[in-house]
């Protein structure tokens, strides 16, 4: 079932024209249960970093972050960070 969605996945991806660039994390807890996540680069610079995951047909959480070409966010544990006092 997860086998099929992720198969479903990669196929989707592969014939994907826009896309120029991936890098895909598939794990299979099980025949139901399992998490993807990766990084999708398209033709016009923008990036998308997404995760999920799934039991059975349900996406129990999910992430989805595009980056517009040119305005990625600093990795956060590169970022300036203020103190509190």
């Amino acid at each position: 079932m997860i086998a099929e969605y992720f198969h479903e996945v990669e196929f989707r991806l592969k014939i994907a024209k826009i896309i120029t660039d991936k890098s895909i994390d598939l794990r299979e807890f099980s025949a139901t249960e399992g998490m993807l996540r990766g990084k999708l680069l398209f033709v016009d610079g923008s990036m998308l970093e997404f995760m999920e995951y799934l039991q059975e047909e349900n996406r129990l959480k999910y992430r989805f972050h595009l980056m517009e070409a040119g305005r990625r966010a600093p990795s956060p544990r590169y970022a300036s960070r203020s103190k509190i006092n």
